[in-house]
C-alpha cells in the first residue's frame, strides 16, 4: 500500500478495510474520546485547529468534524499525506467541505511547512509504524512543536494477541490487505516502545492507553 504505484482498486480495497478497523476497533474513538475531554475548554466562537498526519482516506477527519459540529463546535482540519493515491481518495471524500483541507506533503517537513504553534492538536493515526524509529522521533518532535495543546498518536500495538487478531480479520481479504495488515502489526509498537520514542522526541506529560483486544494504543502528550 505504501507503493505510490499501487492500483486505485487495490488502494480502495485497503481503505475499506482501514475504515472498518478505525470505526469498530477504536481508531476514530481514540481521538474523539480525547477531544471530548478537551472540549470543556473550547469556545463555540473560535474554531479548533487540528492537523492529521498521514491522513489516508480522511475517514478520521470526516468523523471528527461531524462529531464536533454535532456538539456545537467547529474544527478546522488539515489532512497531510504524501501518497498520490491517498491524496486522490481523501480529496474526493472531502469534496465540498469547508472544514477539511487536504494537502500534499511529508510529515517530516511539517514544522517547516506550518510553523510552531500553528494547530491546537496534531494527530497521527496508524501512520508512524510506516517509518523507522529515527523518523518516528522526528515526527513526534515536530508534532509537539506544531501543537499548542496536545498531540495524539494512535497506532498498532504489537503483541501475540494482535498477530492472531489480524490473521482472523484478514483471512478472507485480498492478498494486498492481508500482506499490508499483517506487516503493519509486525511494525507496530509495544507500550515501552511508544513511551521511549516519545521521550526521545522531548515530549512531556506522556500518557499511554492500550486496548489489547483491539490491538491499538493511544499516546497523548504535550510538546
Amino acid at each position: 500500500m505504501d507503493d505510490p504505484g499501487v492500483g486505485r482498486d487495490e488502494l480502495e480495497e485497503s481503505f475499506r478495510f482501514i475504515r472498518r478497523i478505525n470505526r469498530f476497533l477504536g481508531g476514530t474513538a481514540a481521538l474523539r474520546g480525547f477531544l471530548a475531554g478537551e472540549s470543556k475548554d473550547w469556545s463555540p466562537s473560535r474554531p479548533v485547529r487540528l492537523l492529521d498526519l498521514g491522513t489516508g482516506a480522511a475517514d478520521i477527519p470526516l468523523a471528527i468534524a461531524d462529531w464536533a459540529r454535532g456538539i456545537g463546535f467547529r474544527i478546522e482540519i488539515v489532512g497531510l499525506d504524501d501518497h498520490p493515491g491517498c491524496l486522490a481518495v481523501a480529496r474526493e471524500a472531502t469534496a465540498g467541505r469547508d472544514d477539511i483541507t487536504i494537502e500534499a506533503g511529508d510529515a517530516r517537513g511539517a514544522l517547516d511547512r506550518f510553523g510552531a504553534g500553528r494547530f491546537d492538536y496534531v494527530h497521527a493515526g496508524m501512520f508512524l509504524h510506516h517509518l523507522g524509529d529515527d523518523d518516528v522521533v522526528r515526527v513526534l518532535a515536530t508534532m509537539g512543536r506544531i501543537a499548542t495543546r496536545a498531540i495524539v498518536w494512535n497506532d498498532l500495538w504489537r503483541s501475540p494477541v494482535s498477530r492472531l487478531g489480524v490473521r482472523m480479520l484478514t483471512c478472507l481479504s485480498s492478498p494486498i490487505v492481508r500482506f499490508d495488515a499483517r506487516l503493519s502489526v509486525e511494525k507496530g509498537f509495544t507500550r515501552p516502545d511508544a513511551i521511549d520514542l516519545a521521550r526521545r522526541a522531548g515530549l512531556r506529560d506522556i500518557r499511554v492507553d492500550v486496548r489489547p483486544l483491539a490491538g491499538r494504543f493511544r499516546l497523548v502528550a504535550r510538546g
